[in-house]
């Protein structure tokens, strides 16, 4: 807990010796953004249960997804700042800070008690320097990150820890099991991590027994009194028996009830967990009846989670979001990044295996499951990397320990270079550097400039005062590309016709289709909506996209500034913004 402690601080001052300035620069951060708006809403006086976001898409909004899990923290640690003296942007600004550093604890002192458990006391040093720079590459801990996915790593890894150190202990399995329900409750994505989490309870109980039955029945219990209490917490009565597959609702409560409570009704029979025969049967007919449950009563939620969204809008728009690109888009688009994102992983898989082949053990098997289904999250989608590279930094810190003590037991050129190897392949930035290389290399092997690996935001318009200019217009609609959504919501009093979610279908199709089509046609397809203004911005990534894909549209006149005469351009400052009032 000191190490993380220290960490922590360290990390606080590398921030805080820039001035906070991820606060303010914007990184296109749509949700950290989006959930701020959220926050603001709630102490503002929405209800708890109204998660309609009434600014976005088209008239009355839509009802967002997102669990209040998230906003309730962050809320209070800005009510309490602002109970001591904090104006308003200030008690955010602590907030923004406070919150992603406290999960960065938590989460860093997760992976130090797996590393422990993996490899003793050599490998919390190793641990400590590879994870916190790990967890510091991905971003999701800086300050102003107040995105879900800080969190739902936090809790995997803890919901890791609690199972690692759960053998024939109930309180350790309970946590984990609590951890898995308040995952699931934040966000569907996690549910893979959910799913392995339940399954190792369940397969630690199959094959020891009586000896492993306090860690199945506290996971059961946990899980499924906790996934019960967050339903009761954060769905509304009157949405109680309609499913999502989406957001936490009935269906994902019921899973959880059967599979929790029958795990650990399962492992409580004595005659069950005296012959694996027993509890082999008893195990096969419940999975038998969670799946049952889902195929039959529930096969929606077993499709595509994006099955939902509108196929013209699963070309236009969902298929060009990077985060969403799988491994076989990468290859095609940015194979160097294939080293960071695959191969690096890929080497705290085989430590983890040969840990195996030389001695099973059961916390290397956990370890190993969890990992397992990060890497094939992320071959279906990049983002799913959020999670699998700082899970890689458990297995890299055992290995470094094992080469550590070798090197200390047996001095010689051959162990020391070993442990050299091992500090300098556990690194992420060793991999980062790699594919830095590859990159420059493809490049040269084409007769072209390198591409820049990292994104340049500075003028894709998600700072404040490119906002100032729009902010001064008589509030109202604004068209403009989805990207741009969320900041509209934060920085001004407008509402926005699209943003980067797939709830709002029909005000992204028609924003997109808008902006794809010939000006005149546009502004026929906005005849109604309620759009006043719109709003381009030139360096934007999802700009040049719409321009590429419809050349003669009225993007493409946005873009050579030669907006169409209805369109009437303001004179205001707007910085990167280019914002026009919409004419009668």
């Amino acid at each position: 807990m000191l190490s993380a402690a220290l960490a922590t601080f360290a990390l606080l001052v590398l921030y805080a010796s820039s001035g906070f300035s991820t606060l303010h620069e914007g990184r296109g951060d749509n949700d950290s953004m989006l959930r701020l708006v959220e926050v603001r809403d709630l102490l503002g006086g929405q209800g708890w249960f109204n998660l309609n976001q009434t600014r976005m898409g088209l008239a009355g909004g839509f009802v967002m997804h997102w669990s209040r899990l998230i906003d309730a923290p962050i809320a209070g640690v800005i009510w309490l700042a602002g109970a001591l003296g904090a104006a308003p942007e200030r008690a955010q600004h602590i907030a923004a800070v406070v919150w992603p550093l406290l999960l960065f604890f938590a989460a860093l002192n997760a992976i130090l008690v797996i590393a422990r458990r993996l490899a003793g006391e050599a490998a919390l040093l190793p641990a400590a320097v590879i994870a916190t720079t790990s967890l510091y590459y991905v971003g999701i801990f800086a300050p102003g990150a107040l995105d879900h996915h800080n969190a739902q790593l936090t809790l995997t890894l803890a919901m890791l820890a609690g199972l690692v150190t759960s053998r024939g202990r109930f309180w350790p399995a309970a946590g984990a099991g609590a951890c898995a329900a308040l995952m699931l409750a934040i966000g569907m994505e996690t549910a893979p991590y959910v799913a392995v989490g339940g399954l190792c309870a369940a397969l630690a109980f199959w094959w020891r027994g009586g000896e492993e039955s306090p860690t199945a029945i506290g996971f059961g219990l946990g899980f499924a009194v906790v996934a019960g209490a967050v339903f009761v917490a954060t769905v509304p009565r009157s949405s109680w028996m309609q499913p999502a597959c989406d957001a936490y609702s009935f269906v994902q409560w019921a899973v959880a009830t059967l599979a929790g409570f029958g795990l650990a009704g399962l492992a409580a029979v004595k005659p069950l967990t005296r012959t694996r025969t027993g509890r082999t049967i008893g195990l096969a007919l419940l999975g038998a009846a969670v799946a049952s449950l889902l195929v039959f009563v529930y096969p929606q939620c077993l499709a595509d989670p994006y099955a939902m969204v509108d196929p013209w809008l699963k070309a236009n728009w969902l298929a060009g979001v990077s985060e969403a690109q799988s491994a076989w888009d990468l290859v095609h688009d940015k194979p160097a990044e294939l080293a960071t994102y695959y191969a690096y992983p890929l080497l705290g898989i085989g430590v983890l295996l040969v840990r195996l082949w030389r001695r099973p053990r059961r916390a290397d098997l956990f370890v190993l499951a969890t990992l397992l289904a990060a890497y094939v999250v992320t071959l279906w989608q990049v983002r799913g990397s959020l999670f699998l590279l700082p899970l890689t930094a458990i297995p890299l810190a055992a290995w470094i320990a094992e080469a550590r003590r070798r090197a200390s037991e047996r001095p010689s050129r051959r162990h020391l270079l070993a442990m050299a190897v091992s500090w300098i392949g556990s690194f992420i930035v060793s991999w980062i550097a790699l594919s830095i290389g590859i990159n420059a290399g493809l490049a040269a092997m084409a007769g072209k400039p390198a591409e820049a690996m990292m994104p340049d935001n500075s003028a894709a318009c998600y700072n404040k005062p490119d906002y100032a200019g729009l902010a001064q217009e008589p509030t109202g609609r604004v068209l403009a590309p989805t990207n741009l959504g969320s900041a509209i919501l934060l920085y001004t009093g407008h509402s926005a016709l699209a943003g980067p979610y797939h709830r709002n279908h029909d005000g992204n199709r028609l924003a997109l289709q808008a902006l794809m089509a010939a000006p005149e046609a546009a502004r026929s397809m906005l005849q109604g909506s309620g759009v006043t203004l719109v709003v381009w911005c030139p360096g934007n990534p999802e700009s040049a996209s719409l321009v590429a894909r419809a050349p003669n549209s009225l993007a493409a006149e946005l873009a050579r500034k030669a907006a169409p005469a209805w369109l009437q351009p303001t004179k205001a400052d707007n910085g990167n913004l280019d914002v026009y009032r919409v004419l009668p």
